[in-house]
């Protein structure tokens, strides 16, 4: 009999990045893994990510039938992809029309006790609440992350485009957050704070990340590993950033909900720090505090 599981987390890419391991952990079991993902994302996941089946869902708020038959699936599948979505916090596991089907919903959990504390205590945070969800530690996540890059891409992005050279000092910043284009904001005051920065004083250029036609996040990455400083908001670049040796010798992570919250702890490797205040005050004199690391 086949075995499909449906991981139900079509937004964000960060955290489509962050749950890679718990598509895997269904794979070991014998699932064939289909990942429904919003369109702006559709298109060119796969070509990054060549492991599981991915495939658009039309959005969060309205999937599509449509894409579900496309992909050999069949109504009644999509129907209880609808019925288990995040807020029932309850994984499908039944027959339906001759297959074992499983359904994860990771997205928009709420307050869920995990599935096996032993493994995986709820922790509260958002993120971390999904691998407790499932029951699955998410101490090695960054492992189970695997990146096909296109190194023609990122660098035409790198020289052409964007016209950096080899060993030259840039910091790079990003104030966008949300997945585009409906739902994407910007934290000005993260350039505001990277200009008023002593290394911005000294002369360190900045490079913007942008969405530029033709090119995806992931082409971004050489960009990334070559900074200098990476001033940025917690959004999917910090996933990435997990996967890349950085040269950054600062990285500041600021939090679209404030910068008190533990939604970034325990998460990353890299030393992030977080800004003394909230993402929306500027300070003339910057402090950080680093962020608590992965614990493996």
């Amino acid at each position: 009999m086949k075995k499909v599981c449906i991981i139900n987390q079509p937004e964000g890419l960060g955290d489509i990045l962050y749950l890679q391991k718990i598509g895997y952990f269904f794979q070991e079991q014998g699932y064939e893994i289909y990942w429904p993902v919003n369109p702006f994302y559709c298109d060119y996941i796969g070509d990054y990510l060549n492991n599981f089946n991915y495939f658009c869902n039309k959005n969060f708020q309205d999937p599509s039938e449509e894409h579900f038959i496309d992909m050999g699936l069949t109504k009644d599948i999509f129907e209880l992809y609808l019925e288990y979505s995040g807020p029932r916090g309850e994984i499908y596991s039944g027959i339906s029309g001759g297959i074992d089907l499983k359904i994860v919903p990771l997205n928009h959990l709420g307050s869920i006790r995990p599935a096996n504390p032993e493994i995986m205590d709820n922790p509260g945070t958002m993120q971390k609440r999904k691998y407790a969800f499932v029951g699955v530690s998410d101490s090695d996540w960054p492992d189970y992350l695997h990146i096909n890059r296109n190194t023609d891409k990122e660098n035409d992005l790198y020289y052409n485009v964007l016209g950096l050279k080899d060993n030259e000092d840039y910091g790079l910043v990003n104030i966008f957050l949300g997945t585009p284009p409906s739902c994407t904001s910007t934290l000005s005051i993260i350039l505001d704070d990277f200009l008023g920065s002593d290394s911005s004083k000294n002369g360190l250029r900045h490079i913007s990340l942008d969405f530029i036609e033709g090119f995806t996040l992931f082409d971004w990455m050489k960009v990334i590993e070559n900074a200098k400083e990476i001033w940025m908001e917690g959004s999917a670049i910090t996933w990435i950033c997990e996967k890349l040796n950085l040269k950054a010798e600062k990285l500041v992570l600021y939090q679209r909900n404030g910068n008190y919250n533990a939604e970034m702890h325990n998460l990353f490797s890299h030393p992030w720090l977080a800004p003394s205040h909230g993402p929306s005050v500027g300070f003339p004199e910057q402090s950080f505090s680093p962020i608590p690391l992965l614990k493996k």
